[in-house]
């Protein structure tokens, strides 16, 4: 009985903060479109006042006549008695068609005219920016789609450790590995920008897959500020946090947040027939804990603008292993933390731009495995890692024409510590990087072409790399607009130290000696699009040369040993498309088929054994379709995806893994209460609960979900 009387008390006290706005006299309500984003600068009015809705979209009318008036250009007007006035008002998107006609306009911020850019949905977010990628079926991953896990991702069918990862123009994967993007916290990230094929002309080493580049977020423009609250909980014991908030006037920002998770990932998965077991076992030993801070503060007066970021963080990963030796790895862990220090500043003029960055970045993890169950495969070895450095760019605008010249300097440290041999090993590695980009903009006829080449000359300790880039695209005076480009450009990737300094055990090896992985390709695509909507086709064509491969050999005994023995012939076939079905629902779908085939010869030029095979985990064919849904306050999507055959081992002799379909969901609830912006959020993971393997002998989740909580109150000055 007492938690009724309870319950009704609250009921009446929420009924009570409902019904007393409604007996204020002035009318305050927020302005949003059908997607649930704020409008500003709607035109109110009741023919006696007005008023104008602010960056929020929120306005205010005293004492108002029985009608309000709403409008502003690009949304269709609409009239509302003020009786049916609530705490939001939905205008719908109008579209204005008008005749074609070229301006003249700043050029685009990316280098490359083929750049894509991907926005994380604020309201319903992806776990991280590696799962916001792979909504993208150009994108592959070996990696575990759970909180926690490790994150790296490969482009159009290339290995992961030819993805150049960039963060405000600073290059963060600068080991020459594939780079974790776990340890970016998707909270930090504003957009991501994604260049596709040979791109080193624009970022240096590891670009021969693509680039992609993090740009975190920037204080507002006007004085505010901010706070947030972000709590999730899902599957297998997943629970995060997060807590940040940010200030800033004319001239001064400062924002900050602190991040953490812990997650068990134990979850259930199917045993192979032929170990005669249960039918089903769980995956355990597979802890992931991390916490993580940024930092960033700037300044900012007429042409100069200044800003320090700092990205640090700890982590804690259990790693259970293949379950075919399980026992093996049972004691298994990696532990680590990370530093990313960046000062960065530009100074603008009218047609000149200045910029600076200088930066350092620390990387240590240490891997234990003491006490498996079967202690054959003990280890115990530390990797530190420091990169810094100093780049200017300059840029300088005509006209049509933009020119570009940058000037880089960096400098390498490695420290390998084997803990059970006592062995180290240590290495350094300095590089001066020259690079020139020009922009052209010409009106052939009643075209508009857009013309843009690159070079870029790296030169370090005993290598040395030039690189290039030419791109051309057309755009036709038709309705709806057609795009026609492509280009032709090299990549390179230096060795990683962590195959040159390997020391791990008696049976492997590290080589200082391997030399630069070198890529050439090109690329054609045409584009069609008429307002929000567009169909994109596109080739690409890639050929690598001097992989480094793993390969044993004989030495006082049978050992591995990297070398520069492979070569690569990769091509795909892309299409991407975008459909709004009307204002409320939009279609979007992509389509990638992939034929990477090894073509490595012996050092005699015969054949190697694996010459026509099939390059490890590269999907012959990945699709995906997602239907969106989004009205005021509340959106859902359901996504389809289905990833194709992809072979496990070099030779092809092994059947490969099968193909497999994964379908996601997502329902989000966003609501303005008092001045705080709640949202709610739902995910569901694989809820066809298939079971299925990206890496052999290593099972992914079967169905799993995620929820979360994000509370925000943001204030400008003058509310």
């Amino acid at each position: 009985m007492r938690q009724i009387m309870r319950g009704g008390a609250l009921i009446a006290f929420l009924g009570l903060l409902w019904l007393l706005p409604q007996a204020v006299t002035a009318i305050r309500a927020q302005i949003l479109d059908t997607k649930g984003k704020p409008i500003e600068s709607v035109f109110v009015t009741d023919k006696r006042s007005f008023d104008y809705s602010d960056s929020q979209g929120f306005f205010q009318l005293d004492n108002p006549a029985d009608s309000l008036y709403f409008s502003r250009i690009g949304y269709d007007s609409i009239t509302l008695s003020r009786h049916r006035i609530g705490n939001t008002i939905v205008m719908q998107s109008q579209e204005i068609v008008l005749p074609t006609v070229w301006v003249k306009a700043e050029l685009p911020p990316s280098p490359s005219l083929g750049a894509e850019l991907i926005y994380p949905d604020t309201n319903a977010p992806a776990m991280g920016v590696a799962d916001l990628l792979q909504e993208s079926s150009a994108f592959g991953s070996t990696d575990l789609r759970l909180t926690g896990e490790r994150q790296t991702v490969s482009i159009l069918g290339n290995l992961g450790r030819h993805s150049l990862v960039l963060m405000d123009n600073v290059v963060i994967s600068s080991s020459g590995e594939a780079f974790d993007l776990g340890k970016i916290p998707l909270n930090q990230v504003d957009y991501i920008e994604i260049i596709k094929g040979n791109a080193s002309a624009y970022g240096g080493s590891s670009a021969i897959g693509g680039i992609i580049h993090i740009h975190s977020k920037k204080a507002a423009n006007q004085p505010a500020w901010e706070a947030e609250l972000k709590t999730g909980v899902g599957s297998f014991g997943m629970w995060s946090q997060s807590i940040g908030g940010n200030v800033q006037n004319r001239r001064f920002s400062l924002a900050g947040e602190y991040s953490y998770y812990d997650a068990l990932n134990d979850f259930p998965y199917p045993t192979p027939e032929y170990w005669q077991v249960e039918d089903q076992t769980t995956r355990t030993h597979n802890r992931k804990q991390a916490h993580n801070l940024f930092l960033k503060t700037g300044y900012n007066k007429e042409k100069l603008q200044l800003d320090y970021s700092l990205n640090a963080g700890w982590f804690d990963r259990e790693l259970p292993g293949p379950i075919n030796f399980l026992e093996l790895y049972d004691d298994a862990e990696m532990v680590g933390g990370y530093q990313q220090h960046k000062l960065h500043g530009t100074f603008a003029m009218d047609a000149y731009t200045q910029e600076y960055s200088l930066w350092l970045n620390n990387d240590s993890n240490t891997y234990r495995n003491l006490q498996p169950t079967l202690p054959i495969n003990r280890g115990n070895y530390t990797q530190n890692q420091t990169n810094q450095g100093l780049r200017m760019g300059n840029i300088l605008a005509y006209n049509n024409t933009q020119l570009g010249l940058d000037l880089e300097v960096q400098r390498y440290n490695y420290e390998f510590i084997n803990r059970l041999s006592g062995g180290k090993q240590t290495g350094n590695r300095d590089n001066a990087a020259l690079a020139m980009k020009v922009q052209q903009l010409t009106f052939p006829f009643t075209l508009m072409s857009d013309t843009r080449a690159a070079f870029r000359l790296d030169y370090g300790s005993r290598l040395m790399n030039a690189t290039w880039r030419l791109e051309e695209e057309l755009k036709l005076p038709t309705n709806p607009q057609i795009t026609m480009g492509g280009y032709v450009g090299t990549g390179f990737s230096r060795p990683s130290f962590y195959d040159m300094y390997w020391i791990g055990d008696s049976q492997t090896q590290g080589n200082p000696d391997l030399k630069n992985e070198k890529s050439l390709g090109y690329n054609l695509y045409t584009l069609l699009n008429s307002g929000s909507s567009f169909i994109k086709l596109a080739w690409y064509q890639n050929w690598v040369e001097q992989l480094i491969q793993w390969r044993q050999y004989y030495l006082n005994g049978m050992s591995w040993k990297p070398f520069n023995v492979g070569n690569a012939q990769i091509s795909n076939l892309e299409v991407e498309a975008k459909i709004p079905l009307d204002k409320l629902f939009t279609l979007a779908a992509s389509f990638t088929k992939t034929k990477a085939i090894d073509k490595s010869k012996s050092e005699g030029g015969t054949p190697a054994s694996t010459y026509n095979k099939v390059l490890v985990y590269t999907p012959d064919y990945k699709a995906g379709v997602e239907l969106a849904f989004h009205y005021a306050d509340y959106g859902a999507s359901l996504r389809y995806g289905y990833t194709g055959k992809q072979y496990s081992t070099m030779d092809n002799l092994i059947d490969p893994l099968d193909a497999f379909d994964n379908l996601n969901a997502g329902i989000y609830w966003m609501r303005q209460i008092r001045g705080v912006e709640v949202n709610l959020n739902l995910k569901l993971n694989n809820i066809l609960d298939n079971h299925y393997e990206i890496y052999a002998a290593t099972p992914q989740p079967g169905f799993n979900w995620t929820a979360g909580l994000n509370l925000s109150y943001k204030m400008n000055k003058g509310e």
